[in-house]
């Protein structure tokens, strides 16, 4: 549950279609302010607490995790990163794919799972209500289209002495 100070709960008004959080991960410690690096579990469905209209009682929907920004480097500096979750799918040449990461002028990534070092930088996190949640599916780039045309023409096409008499 989400509960604030003297037990007051919280909750969201609507349960909308998609939400973007912004996860702050400083942290006062006894030596000052740090960066958390806890990871972010994003394969599990999230929980949010929804009010019931006109009254404090309250609902959950469930939430899938769509997308994901990673932040490397510290508070002055550093890079972003974007991880897409896409239709798990099992691709020719490289596995399982349920994600794609991204980065600047870079083809993205298929991965299965996220890397640690990803999940535990985390700070803006995409969900869409699982009810109405409809995935990409990650298709093959243009090379390896052009690739497949030619080993299926390759492998259509006779070879000598293959004609019949």
């Amino acid at each position: 549950h989400w509960h604030q100070d003297d037990g007051m709960l919280t909750c969201l008004v609507t349960a909308s279609d998609c939400l973007c959080l912004h996860l702050d991960r400083s942290v006062q410690g006894p030596t000052g302010i740090s960066k958390c690096l806890s990871p972010l579990q994003s394969d599990t469905e999230v929980l949010l607490p929804i009010f019931i209209e006109g009254d404090t009682d309250f609902d959950h929907v469930g939430y899938t995790i769509v997308a994901l920004m990673a932040h490397q480097g510290s508070d002055g500096a550093g890079h972003y990163r974007t991880a897409l979750k896409v239709s798990p799918h099992v691709r020719d040449r490289i596995g399982p794919v349920s994600w794609l990461l991204l980065d600047d002028w870079r083809n993205p990534e298929p991965v299965w799972n996220l890397p640690a070092w990803f999940t535990s930088t985390v700070t803006v996190i995409w969900m869409v209500r699982t009810d109405v949640l409809h995935l990409h599916a990650f298709r093959r780039t243009a090379v390896e289209e052009s690739q497949r045309a030619l080993w299926d023409m390759l492998a259509t096409r006779s070879t000598p002495g293959d004609e019949a008499p």
